[in-house]
């Protein structure tokens, strides 16, 4: 554990994970969620909203502020061979009403997932507080383990929807699947940055659909990609083999920042690209 916790960044795609709440939001618990993640302010030590203007009743909101207080994320890793990690944390440190008045502070694991370069943000924790949809998380981490430039992944219907837990035979017609499953899970990733879309691909000389093409923009890849090609240029005159400097900058924004990795630049530019 003390390694996620410490260590800046690392591949998601060396490891399985999963992140669950203790138990399943309630659709009330999700809105009055949603309203205070949209209320938060990261400037302030304490956040908060004015009682009368959420659509419960003041009794309602005190039942709701218990239920939440009790919601815990575990977080699981685990490579092939061995389970690596297991760690929990709350939603929320405070929440307290004064003077109608709901005055709240996340929890340190949740206020993490705002910043970069972490284990909570890396895994999205700030985006599974708002996914609604339950097949969402699975779509999601499988985005989150994917570092490949070609940008899509292709699915046969039958594995998806074992991956998604159903069976073949639920959801017979594909535009129940489409309109029940997929496009509620697209809905809810564009939260998160990152964007998914999903292309039918036709059994040939016919019009069954017998796979989906998974196409992504994985945002944190994107901006390092997008880091990376930005130093280069600025480098450029120092360099001799660009995609050995592509990989060798690109390594090192994952394993620090933007700033540091910067720094270093600017400093040992001129064995910094050095085989």
């Amino acid at each position: 554990m003390y390694y996620f916790l410490k260590k800046t960044d690392f591949n998601l795609e060396n490891y399985d994970f999963d992140i669950e709440f203790s138990t399943r939001l309630t659709k009330k618990e999700q809105k009055l969620l949603k309203l205070l993640l949209k209320s938060y302010s990261k400037d302030e030590d304490f956040s908060k909203v004015r009682i009368t203007s959420l659509p419960f009743e003041e009794d309602e909101v005190k039942k709701l502020i218990e239920n939440l207080m009790k919601k815990t994320f575990n977080c699981k890793f685990k490579t092939k061979v061995s389970n690596i990690s297991t760690f929990y944390f709350n939603i929320f440190s405070i929440i307290a009403i004064e003077r109608e008045e709901l005055i709240y502070d996340f929890s340190d694991g949740v206020k993490r997932s705002f910043k970069e370069h972490n284990i909570f943000s890396r895994v999205g924790i700030r985006s599974h507080l708002h996914f609604t949809n339950p097949s969402t998380k699975i779509i999601y981490n499988i985005l989150l383990k994917e570092n490949k430039h070609k940008g899509y992944i292709d699915l046969p219907v039958t594995d998806l929807k074992i991956l998604l837990g159903m069976t073949e035979s639920t959801y017979p017609r594909f535009y129940d699947f489409e309109t029940k499953v997929l496009k509620p899970i697209s809905r809810d990733i564009e939260i998160s940055e990152n964007y998914i879309w999903f292309e039918k691909i036709k059994e040939t000389n016919s019009n069954r659909i017998t796979a989906v093409r998974l196409h992504y923009s994985n945002i944190y890849h994107v901006n390092l990609h997008r880091e990376t090609n930005k130093l280069l240029r600025t480098y450029a005159e120092y360099i001799e083999d660009f995609s050995l400097a592509y990989k060798k900058i690109y390594q090192h924004l994952k394993e620090n920042n933007l700033e540091i990795t910067s720094k270093a630049l600017e400093d040992n530019n001129y064995t910094f690209f050095k085989s």
